[in-house]
């Protein structure tokens, strides 16, 4: 081999070196970024942080823990979209102890499972828990992984070789925790129950109508329904369904926002919609047309019960306008297509 061609091979070589290098580098900020980004309620550090003290409860203080927080892919359940973190505990020898998973919004525990280490001291296998104090074992888990209130025996607790199971109930929400039945350690634990009154499928089946009568001149569109949590001035928490209307392509179409308690749509957004394939219209709708309009739509959004009057009509503009209507209790803000009377916005408050 030439001189040159030595030189040219080493100088490719370090240049690949140096790339790979600066590949890396771009990975690792962009994972260090990734972990700084909250998912749901919680960046990986907080969720890691909020683990912590249940998995120093579910294993011995001797254990020296390593801790790996993983964001789920969303998830299906009661018909709506759910987001988990998945927090998992190694020993040194890299392997996995025990694991939990959070609601990402909520940050509450909804699943846990624990291994007890080999060299764990046992008490006396031929000594075990009663059934009663497995299920008061239970009990005290059940206000650690931060469930309060008063949870029942929802059925008698059943008995394996190595275990108790143990099923709680409480107002909508159900629990099944596996004690081992020697060192009543906690090995499992679920909990599952409604976000509200409404599950996810309630809620899209509830906002068909409105985004139907929306959407009837348009091609197939899909339904996506999501849980959120909105944190109010007052520094409380407010739980909402939020329900997406997606086309083929997916183009968000309207979006709706429900109250999670009240099933109530709170918030409506729409893009600008004109009549598919026809001019534009150059003819707007009258005053009284847009206020009988605007209650129709107030009362597809679920507002039925209530007598609904216009207070304020507000300027128009080139292609929508704006009404405010009210009745006891509440008040309502519609934006409307003055050419064809189709809701593109509306906001419903309660009056304080």
């Amino acid at each position: 081999m030439s001189r040159n061609m030595y030189v040219t091979l080493c100088i490719v070589t370090a240049s690949l070196v140096l790339f790979r290098c600066s590949l890396t580098i771009q990975d690792m900020r962009a994972d260090a970024e990734a972990a700084k980004r909250p998912y749901g309620s919680f960046t990986e550090s907080q969720i890691i942080a909020k683990s912590q003290p249940l998995f120093s409860a579910l294993l011995p203080s001797q254990y020296t823990l390593s801790l790996v927080a993983e964001r789920q892919g969303d998830g299906w359940r009661e018909g709506s979209v759910h987001r988990i973190w998945n927090v998992q505990c190694f020993d040194l020898q890299n392997t996995r102890i025990a694991s939990i998973l959070f609601d990402a919004d909520t940050g509450r525990a909804q699943q846990v499972s624990a291994r007890l280490p080999l060299n764990t001291p046992r008490i006396s296998m031929a000594r075990s828990i009663s059934s009663t104090s497995a299920v008061a074992t239970a009990s005290e888990w059940i206000a650690k992984l931060g469930y309060p209130g008063h949870w029942r025996l929802s059925e008698q607790p059943t008995a394996s070789d190595q275990t108790w199971h143990v099923k709680l109930g409480t107002s909508g929400q159900t629990a099944l925790l596996i004690i081992d039945k020697h060192s009543s350690a906690l090995i499992y634990a679920s909990i599952t129950g409604r976000f509200s009154r409404y599950s996810g499928a309630q809620v899209g089946a509830k906002a068909l109508p409105l985004f139907g009568e929306l959407l009837r001149e348009r091609s197939t569109a899909s339904i996506r329904v999501e849980r959120q949590h909105v944190i109010m001035q007052d520094g409380s928490s407010r739980r909402q369904w939020s329900v997406t209307c997606i086309d083929t392509r997916k183009n968000v179409l309207a979006r709706s926002v429900r109250d999670a308690d009240t099933g109530e749509i709170v918030l409506f957004t729409g893009e600008l919609l004109s009549e598919p394939g026809g001019p534009m219209q150059h003819q707007s709708i009258s005053s009284e047309q847009s206020i009988s309009a605007a209650r129709h739509w107030v009362k597809l959004m679920g507002y039925t019960q209530e007598e609904w009057r216009a207070s304020v009509t507000l300027p128009r503009s080139a292609r929508v306008l704006h009404l405010q209507l009210t009745t006891a209790g509440k008040s309502a803000v519609l934006t409307l297509d003055q050419h064809t009377g189709k809701l593109i916005f509306a906001s419903v408050r309660t009056k304080v």
